[in-house]
């Protein structure tokens, strides 16, 4: 008993580091995505907006494959956020264009001078008021209603010269919020993305500005959250054209929830007496007993049906031997070797010999490995008596052995 507590205090043990363990690096995963990632809990990180539109029953998910895999359906809504040092190519950006084209919205949340805004025609530049709430003018449009003020790190404002067909003031007159259609399609442009951050989206009216921006789907399709563009050089060229491989389809989350499973199998098979650990070689030899080979041979001949086949020419040896030392000939019936028996053996002998042999003659066609080794037993048995009469001198030995039951 005392032992069984003590393997489950171990194992106990050993699963309360491995959750602590795993709580660890869980939080370390979540601050280890790179900035603006939807995955990130740091200040800079979107996990609480993606949060919150999941929680209000926003169609919201993240995006991490090619923009040439964009969804075919219309109604959709791409947020992407900071594409700053991306690599864009030719063939992405038109992908992008076309997506867009056929009736979905994109919205770029970015600092000025990211590529993806300026090829789009969409310019702005950084104020010199730094951080600030912004006082913006009224308008009744969805949840531009609800916002009042939109708090600004870098007092980003869109430029007057930028292709834009519909501009969101603030008091002073300033664009801080630019729109422009692009065939069925529209984008949307914010000249930074601060206010969708952890730290920024709790500041003045941000949530209501990200409300706004999600509600852009009607309904049709998702707001997706764009991960492609935090990975070093966009979008690489086997997400261009070829098929996505195992590291692109599992997240960071489940790749730790894959080595998890890893841990409760290396549990699991030490609970159940697996040990992972070089070969041992025993310096012990163990000699086994004849008893030992009887049984695992009659184990194997009853599982083969050859029992009672065995058992004959385990008989049929031992009669020829009885034969041999009592100077019979090998044809002699078994009266003969009974009659020669009990002159010269004893009586005893003899009549377990003829037990013997009837008890073997009258087995069933597939005896059990009980009786196979009960009858074995004295087949042994026998002959190694007959072999110390023999060697004494012709003297049989008082035989105290009984035959076995049957």
């Amino acid at each position: 008993m005392k032992g069984r507590v003590k393997v489950w205090t171990l194992g106990l043990m050993i699963l309360l580091i491995v959750i602590g363990v795993g709580w660890f690096l869980s939080a370390w995963l979540d601050t280890s995505h790179p900035p603006y990632s939807s995955r990130s809990s740091a200040e800079e990180g979107l996990r609480g907006i993606y949060r919150l539109l999941d929680d209000r029953g926003v169609p919201v998910d993240r995006w991490e494959a090619g923009w040439n895999r964009l969804p075919d359906s219309e109604g959709h809504v791409l947020w992407i956020a900071e594409p700053r040092g991306m690599m864009l190519t030719e063939t992405a950006f038109e992908s992008l264009r076309r997506w867009i084209q056929k009736g979905n919205t994109v919205v770029i949340w970015s600092k000025p001078g990211d590529i993806l805004s300026g090829r789009l025609g969409l310019q702005a530049h950084g104020g010199h008021q730094g951080e600030q709430d912004i006082q913006m003018s009224r308008v009744s449009d969805g949840w531009r209603r609800e916002i009042r003020t939109l708090h600004f790190v870098y007092d980003g404002r869109l430029d007057s010269d930028s292709d834009l067909d519909d501009a969101w003031m603030d008091r002073e007159g300033i664009a801080r919020v630019g729109m422009r259609n692009l065939g069925n399609g529209a984008i949307f442009y914010i000249p930074e993305a601060e206010p969708i951050t952890n730290r920024g989206i709790d500041q003045g009216d941000n949530v209501a500005l990200a409300l706004y921006l999600a509600s852009l789907t009607n309904g049709q399709g998702k707001l997706w959250f764009d991960e492609t563009v935090h990975r070093e050089g966009h979008v690489p060229p086997e997400m261009e054209e070829g098929s996505p491989g195992l590291t692109d389809l599992l997240t960071p989350m489940m790749w730790w929830f894959v080595l998890q499973l890893f841990l409760l199998l290396i549990l699991w098979l030490y609970r159940g007496g697996k040990r992972f650990a070089s070969p041992r070689w025993e310096n012990v030899r163990v000699t086994r007993t004849g008893d030992e080979y009887i049984q695992a041979m009659a184990s194997l001949y009853e599982r083969a049906g050859l029992g009672r086949e065995a058992l004959n020419i385990q008989l049929n040896a031992l009669m020829k031997e009885t034969k041999t030392r009592l100077g019979l000939p090998l044809q002699a019936a078994e009266e003969v070797v009974y009659e020669r028996a009990e002159q010269l053996m004893g009586t005893e002998l003899t009549r377990r010999l003829q037990t013997l042999v009837n008890g073997v003659n009258h087995l069933p066609e597939s005896p059990k490995g009980r009786t196979l080794i009960r009858w074995s037993r004295e087949v042994q048995k026998l002959r190694e008596e007959m072999e110390a009469w023999r060697t004494k001198g012709g003297s049989t030995r008082d035989g105290s052995g009984t035959s076995p039951k049957k």
